[in-house]
Formats: C-alpha cells, sequence, structure tokens
C-alpha cells in the first residue's frame, strides 16, 4: 500500500472549521428511558446525503437518546488488517483517548468494530445533543489520530489476544470446520494463525492506508440516524457535519477495495473431522451448515426455525440434555451478516464415550424438523418468543439502531420492526419444514461436523467406527 501524508493521522480536536468546543452534557443520568413500541418508531426514510452515500432516517420520539452509525465496505478479504482499525479509531495517539474521555464524560458512547464486510462506527448520546454525535462521528471517522507507540501496543494487544484464544479448545475446532465450510482459502475461513502473521507485518501507514482508501468511496457507505428530531433535521445535520469534514470522493481516487470472493455452492455432508486436543477432559462436538443470509426470501421463517430448536426450551437441549442427558448445556450461533454466506452453528461437549449418540442426537434434532412440521401450537409460542425478544430490543435507541444494522451490513434498506413481525406472523409450520429441508437436509444443504478430543480417544474411536460401518452396511442391505 502507498504510503499516507504524515498530516493524514495527526490532526487537533476540534477542526478549525468546527466549534471551538463541545458543549458540557446536562443529560440527567437518572431519567428513565422511555419504552418504545414498534408503532411508536417512525419508518426508516431513506435518501442520499451530500456525498452520495445511502442514509436512512427514522424519528423516535419517546427516546432520550440519539444514535449515527456508519458502515464503511472493507470486506473480510482485507482480513488481517482491517481488524486493526477499530482500537486505532479509538487509541491510536494519546490525542484520540484524551477526546474518547472526554466524549464519554460527555455521556457519548464512540464504538468502532468489524461487523461482517463492514467497518461499523456508532456514537450514541443524549438527544439535544445531535449536531455534536454527529462532528464526533466524522471526526473518529475521518480524523484517525496514530503514533507508533500506541500502535504497538494495540497490535501487540491484538496478538496476545488471538494467543490466548488459541488456548480455548473450541477455538481450533471451529476454525477446522471453516475452513471445511467455506473452502480453506477463503476469507471467512481465516484462522487466527494467518490473522497473527498478517498482524505482525503491518505497519501504521498500511492500516492508515487501508481506511484512506474506503474513506474515498463515500457512494459505498451506509449511514443510519435515530432521533426524536424530525427526518428533515437529521439529514440536514448529517449532511452539515459531512461539509464540514469534507468527506467527499476524490477525482483521483485509487481503484475500490477488493470485495469478499462468493462461496461455493457445495451440498452434502463432510466429517468427522477430528481434531486433536490433548488438554481435554471432554469431547467437543461442533457442527455448521450453510444458512440464509440476511435479506434471503427465507429469513424470517429462519428466525423462527431457530427459536424451535434454540434455548433450555427448544429441541436441542431437550434432546441432549432433557430427554438423553448427555450435556449441561448446548451452544447455537449464526453468522448472518457475511454478504457472500451465512452459517448457522451447534456445539456440545460430551463424555468420550457418548461421543456416538451425541452425533446421532444433533441429527435426530435436525431431521425432527425436516421430517415434520412443527405444530401450531408450538409454531405460535415460536413467533411469540420471537416477538418477546424484539421488544426487549426496542426499549432503547441503541437497541432499535441494531435491529436495522444488520440489513445495512447487507447493503440492503432497514426495515421497520411492524414490518418484520407481520413477515413472522405469515409464517406456516410448511415454511419451517421447507426451510429446514434447504438447511438441514444433506441433498441440498451443506454441513460439516468436527470432533476435538485427545488423540488416543479420537484414534479409538474412529477405529470402532470402521469395525461398525460394515456390520452397519450389511445390516441395511
Amino acid at each position: 500500500m502507498s504510503m499516507i501524508p504524515p498530516q493524514y493521522y495527526s490532526y487537533a480536536w476540534p477542526p478549525a472549521n468546527t466549534a471551538a468546543a463541545m458543549p458540557q452534557n446536562n443529560y440527567n443520568q437518572t431519567n428513565p428511558i422511555q419504552p418504545a413500541t414498534a408503532t411508536e418508531i417512525g419508518p426508516p426514510q431513506g435518501t442520499k446525503v451530500i456525498n452520495g452515500a445511502a442514509a436512512f432516517f427514522q424519528q423516535v420520539p419517546t427516546q432520550q437518546l440519539s444514535h449515527v452509525s456508519i458502515f464503511l465496505p472493507i470486506s473480510s478479504a482485507l482480513n488481517g488488517i482491517r481488524e486493526m482499525i477499530p482500537s486505532i479509531l479509538l487509541r491510536g495517539s494519546e490525542a484520540t483517548k484524551t477526546l474518547l474521555e472526554q466524549c464519554s464524560a460527555r455521556g457519548i458512547e464512540v464504538s468502532p468494530d468489524i461487523a461482517g464486510d463492514k467497518l461499523q462506527l456508532s456514537v450514541s448520546g443524549p438527544a439535544g445533543q445531535e449536531e455534536e454525535l454527529v462532528k464526533v462521528a466524522m471526526h473518529f471517522l475521518t480524523r484517525p489520530s496514530v503514533d507508533m507507540q500506541n500502535f504497538n501496543y494495540i497490535k501487540d494487544l491484538m496478538i496476545k489476544n488471538i494467543q490466548n484464544l488459541q488456548s480455548d479448545p473450541d477455538v481450533p475446532l471451529g476454525e477446522a470446520v471453516m475452513k471445511n465450510l467455506y473452502g480453506k482459502d477463503h476469507p471467512y475461513a481465516k484462522g487466527s494463525q494467518e490473522m497473527m502473521e498478517a498482524l505482525s507485518q503491518l505497519t501504521p501507514q498500511a492500516v492508515m492506508a487501508l481506511h484512506q482508501q474506503a474513506l474515498q468511496f463515500p457512494e459505498q457507505t451506509r449511514l443510519i440516524m435515530l432521533s426524536p428530531q424530525p427526518v428533515e433535521k437529521q439529514k440536514a445535520l448529517l449532511d452539515q457535519g459531512i461539509q464540514q469534514y469534507s468527506w467527499f470522493a476524490s477525482p483521483y481516487r485509487s481503484a475500490p477495495l477488493p470485495e469478499t470472493p462468493p462461496t461455493i455452492a457445495a451440498r452434502g455432508s463432510k466429517g468427522p473431522l477430528l481434531v486433536p486436543n490433548e488438554t481435554l477432559e471432554q469431547a467437543h462436538i461442533f457442527t455448521a451448515w450453510r444458512a440464509p443470509v440476511i435479506g434471503d426470501p427465507d429469513y424470517p421463517a429462519f428466525c423462527v426455525m431457530r427459536e424451535l430448536l434454540e434455548g433450555s426450551s427448544g429441541r436441542f437441549f431437550k434432546i441432549m440434555r432433557t430427554e438423553r442427558g448427555l450435556v449441561y448445556g448446548t451452544s447455537e450461533s449464526y453468522t448472518g451478516s457475511q454478504k457472500q454466506g451465512a452459517d448457522y452453528c451447534m456445539g456440545a461437549q460430551v463424555d468420550y464415550e457418548n461421543i456416538d449418540i451425541a452425533l446421532k442426537s444433533i441429527q435426530d434434532v435436525v431431521q425432527s424438523i425436516v421430517n415434520a412440521p412443527p405444530s401450531p401450537a408450538e409454531l405460535m409460542t415460536a413467533k411469540k418468543k420471537f416477538k418477546l425478544g424484539m421488544n426487549s430490543i426496542l426499549q432503547s435507541t441503541d437497541g432499535i439502531a441494531a435491529l436495522s444494522m444488520p440489513w445495512l451490513k447487507m447493503d440492503l434498506p432497514p426495515q421497520h420492526p411492524s414490518h418484520f413481525i407481520a413477515q413472522i406472523e405469515r409464517i406456516t409450520p410448511a415454511d419451517i419444514q421447507r426451510v429446514a429441508n434447504r438447511i438441514f437436509n444433506p441433498s441440498y444443504g451443506y454441513n460439516v461436523t468436527g470432533i476435538a478430543a485427545p488423540q488416543n480417544i479420537l484414534a479409538q474411536w474412529a477405529q470402532n467406527r470402521m469395525k461398525a460401518q460394515p456390520a452397519q452396511r450389511a445390516l441395511t442391505a
């Protein structure tokens, strides 16, 4: 990457063309936030802001907080370098850390993160300070400040954290499964060792060059703002902030950043992959399926299906724990904000002698929903669980914004909660069974299973399995 002029990552706060100081926060932290309902939230109104970015504005009259989020496209193809940007934006220099403390003292929270194929920068704070929130967002986004000492500290800390993660047995197990689910060279399958190698070679100039290159394409950016203010006022403030910080496309800009490559279509089942780990006292089992991405027509039905499977009342826990006593707990996860492919995962820890029955139990769980649709009563309960979860999120401005974020990460317009709830209500038992077939039936979907345990346990299990297979084939014949 090309070098950046030093002045790009050394800025004073506030910039010369903005107010001399941020106003003191007079927000009463003891004031209770008024809960919102879907009917009290204005519809997300989409338009283009002054630099060509797609922006969405929502009026939330009952809320005491306002929120701004910016989604900058920095794809998973740049894994290893892009992960440093959030920490650099917040703590790249002493000046930046001081500014962050000043924001916190005024009740303004700044949260950058890597989410899917985006860099997400979120700023929230007291209603009535929307102009300041926009200025803070623009400053942290377009005026990063980094020095070598803080850069090295951040890099070393990230590498140390990854090293610590590698001691978690589920990390190498999950990495092995994902390399087979997406392909070993796909960015979604990049492992911790590859990440550390990429981080170790980074320089401040390289990281800032990447960030600057992403900023040169504002028309590829998505923004959302929520506030008690009318949407017209919100847009005017955002346009003003963009103008003040001169965040526009450069006529001399370089080529766009590389996009995440598509995943290769696959069907069937793979595994179990055997991942030796001498520290384990139980076997760790992990299964991942390709799943619908956010925005897929089957996504609403998939959300309801998850309610049927997950939690202490879901089928996975009931079969694994309540009926068969194999586990103390189960885990489920969904990664849906990746534009080129999503995954749905189930995991459990079992005694070595229960590996076979646990593998069969996972298949029994998913086949139970493939072979027969849920009863109307079961479906109604699942929908109720989903709506209760959504209503709890609606109790804050940040929660309302969080409901829109998955869509924005996929470059889709956000959905109003009422609209998505209406889609949930229309889901039928047949829809659930159809989506379950798409995901869990190897004739249509693709899944990978892995087992982590000590080497001798895995070797004995594999030997027993090979001995059992001829007998099972003969029995089937």
